[in-house]
């Protein structure tokens, strides 16, 4: 039985890609763009030249005689003949760009877990360099818990004891959240488009995409009017609740991820602008991270611009071994590697005070990059010898956090309903912060491992700080390399119970495993199973 993502994957983009020309949109140019509006604005229902949205729209361009900005934005979303190829896989390959290069705040005093985990912040995180919490008083007073201005000081460890524990119950709160947002000037961020009335268009597309999809060569046009971006829809990549991906060919020929969320949301551009800037000198890690080109936010809904990739998630990989080569999981060697590659973006990004949050197998994607006259040599765990285009793109970010917003030490309580996907802490109503990723990864690792998600037992007697530890309900094959394993998910499943960040003994265990791959013997079979699977990892659109 295949497994099934929780939500559909929604972003397929990559970071630094070589951009192939491609003779389709292109036509399309600025210069021609009133021709082009006046041609081919036609119904989807037949000949008649009738307007496309409702009676009595003007789909004329956005810009009037002048070249002044037009606001009616009930003009964003035009229908044309669409001259560009079909998606074949080779035009998809070729047009695919790839570069290289009002929540409830509690607060808890002398918290010995708070101590420690400020302790570990003080001692060797990056956090404190881009610290910079909240400070308008007025929007710290709105929140209980956060109304001590002298509690976002990094305390001493003399104070350490004493120090304050916000706790904050409801984290994904949108109004919560655009308070933070406001503080961060977001709108200084380039690439941020603000438009100051509503679209009511993503419906409107939603039934325009699925009219196109019944009519030869028709397909929806999206212009964005404030960069003057054109924007040709070719399918659906997936949908969760409240946002449609789909997949946008631009006026330059290249393929882009094209996020549609309702209601509008900055959230997601202004971490991935953080992971930007904060690792900016880690362009090894930023490769794994998927690259946002831009936000074009309406008072209503937003549209998040990404750079798109074909090669689909390590779910749709674990079910090509099972419905196209019958295995029931991924080899070893392969879920090691995959392992690795985790661990290191992991390992960054807490470093700089970011949780990913929702970490799971359909929210990492495949990065197997061709490069032309580039030969995979030895196994090389330094970006070397060809293993620089080989590994994930972490995707969705939605639901992550910006540790450098909150006061030092703040933690976080799960007001959704939870399942054996989301870690202990969560199940068990107690504060989290880096436990929810690494319980995530812990989940996508036994998933790889094992063909199925992750369940955990806890261990009798165990009982220690209201929660036990835990273990996987599922034993290790005897021929798998438990020295290496065990430890890992040890971590990964009882975070919680020591100091964090955790990162010093994570990367213990993946140096453990960089070695092991290493190993000549062992680097060709890895070798060999990636050069293997490349051809059948075509990320395939959605037929509905």
């Amino acid at each position: 039985m295949n497994l099934k993502p929780s939500t559909p994957p929604e972003t397929h983009n990559a970071k630094n890609n070589y951009i192939q020309k491609s003779p389709t949109i292109t036509m399309f140019s600025k210069n021609a763009m009133n021709e082009v509006y006046s041609m081919f604005n036609q119904s989807v229902g037949g000949n008649q030249k009738e307007q496309l949205l409702y009676p009595g729209y003007d789909t004329s361009v956005s810009t009037n005689m002048n070249g002044i900005e037009d606001n009616n934005t009930e003009r964003r979303f035009e229908m044309y003949e669409n001259f560009t190829q079909d998606l074949t896989r080779k035009t998809m390959d070729d047009l695919t760009e790839v570069k290289v290069i009002d929540p409830i705040i509690k607060k808890t005093t002398g918290s010995q877990d708070a101590s420690k985990s400020l302790k570990q912040i003080s001692k060797g995180s990056k956090l404190k360099t881009f610290m910079t919490p909240i400070d308008n008083k007025n929007i710290l007073e709105n929140f209980k818990g956060i109304n001590d201005i002298e509690n976002r000081k990094t305390p001493t460890a003399a104070a350490a004891s004493s120090y304050a524990t916000n706790i904050i119950e409801d984290p994904l709160n949108e109004s919560f959240r655009k308070h933070l947002l406001n503080e961060a000037k977001l709108r200084n961020l380039p690439n941020f488009y603000q438009y100051e009335q509503d679209l009511k268009m993503s419906q409107v597309l939603k039934r325009i995409h699925s009219k196109s999809k019944k009519l030869a060569n028709k397909n929806p046009i999206v212009n964005f009017q404030k960069t003057n971006e054109l924007y040709c829809i070719r399918g659906e990549l997936g949908k969760g609740g409240y946002a449609v991906v789909y997949l946008a060919e631009s006026s330059n020929g290249s393929l882009k991820a094209l996020k549609v969320q309702k209601p509008a949301s900055e959230w997601e551009f202004y971490i991935l602008k953080q992971i930007e800037n904060r690792l900016s000198a880690k362009d090894f890690i930023l490769n794994s991270i998927i690259y946002v080109d831009s936000l074009h936010c309406f008072r209503d809904e937003s549209y998040l611009v990404l750079n798109y990739i074909s090669q689909g998630t390590l779910l749709d990989l674990i079910n090509i071994h099972k419905t196209e080569r019958g295995e029931s999981c991924l080899n070893e060697l392969l879920c090691m590697f995959f392992t690795i590659e985790l661990l290191k973006v992991l390992e960054s990004l807490h470093d700089v005070g970011i949780i990913h949050g929702d970490l799971k197998p359909d929210n990492c994607m495949v990065r197997f990059i061709k490069v032309a006259g580039d030969i995979l040599g030895d196994y090389n765990s330094n970006n070397q010898n060809g293993w620089q285009n080989k590994g994930i793109y972490l995707i969705d970010f939605g639901r992550s956090f910006d540790l450098s917003l909150f006061p030092m030490g703040t933690k976080f309580k799960a007001n959704w309903k939870c399942d054996q996907q989301d870690c202990i802490e969560m199940r068990t109503g107690t504060p989290w912060s880096y436990e929810a990723d690494y319980y995530g990864l812990a989940g996508i690792i036994h998933s790889m491992l094992f063909g199925e998600f992750i369940e955990t037992i806890e261990i009798a007697g165990s009982q220690n700080n209201n929660t036990g530890f835990y273990k996987l309900k599922n034993g290790f094959k005897r021929y798998w390399q438990k020295q290496l394993w065990e430890p890992l998910f040890d971590l990964l499943l009882n975070s919680g119970k020591k100091e964090l960040p955790r990162t010093s003994e994570l990367m213990q265990c993946r140096q453990n495993m960089e070695n092991f791959l290493t190993d000549k013997e062992n680097g060709n079979k890895l070798k060999s199973i990636i050069l293997g699977l490349e051809p059948d990892l075509v990320y395939k659109l959605k037929s509905n």
